[in-house]
């Protein structure tokens, strides 16, 4: 699922990541979206736009995999909208517009009201669907879980995001999907 991006390269330091060149100064790299996301040691976190929703195996280095530190941060950083309209069933995750707006969901089990409306027309976002109509979203971090045999995931439903799920490496049949990130200092 690729979600339009509309954003564009700056000119200030290139740095090169797996054969492209980006900007990373104040830029966001090509097919990435600026959240807003930032971890405590100053690092940014920028998100990719294309989705894959569901059906990779889960193994060690993947570098461009989310930490479980970051689908935390996406999490109470950004703001969180359900939808299950037009055949999508998922969640959109704006770059927020005001700070009250940080870690909230709006969804069937919410009434919080955002400080100001938010548009996919016009917002930094990307969209995370969830399998069936509300059904599971799994996406890989790239961090084992602590029980054996699991690897941490973001697991999403119509009622609930939780960044630190425990899900097994070598379940066969339905196997939770990617969301790649880029980071700068």
């Amino acid at each position: 699922y690729v979600v339009p991006v509309g954003q564009t390269m700056g000119e200030t330091q290139n740095t090169t990541v797996a054969g492209k060149i980006y900007n990373l100064g104040s830029a966001v790299p090509e097919g990435y979206v600026d959240l807003g996301v930032e971890l405590n040691d100053g690092t940014k976190v920028y998100f990719s736009s294309a989705v894959t929703p569901k059906g990779v195996t889960w193994s060690e280095g993947h570098k461009d995999w989310p930490t479980v530190d970051e689908f935390k941060n996406l999490k109470s950083d950004c703001y969180w909208l359900w939808d299950n309209t037009q055949g999508h069933n998922g969640y959109y995750v704006f770059k927020t517009h005001a700070e009250a707006d940080k870690g909230q969901i709006t969804n069937s089990s919410s009434s919080y009201s955002p400080s100001t409306q938010y548009s996919i027309e016009t917002d930094p976002y990307i969209f995370l669907p969830v399998s069936g109509g509300g059904g599971h979203g799994y996406y890989w971090s790239s961090e084992s879980f602590f029980v054996a045999g699991h690897a941490s995931c973001l697991n999403l439903d119509e009622h609930v995001v939780h960044p630190d799920f425990g899900y097994p490496k070598d379940r066969v049949g339905t196997r939770p999907g990617v969301v790649t990130v880029r980071r700068s200092n």
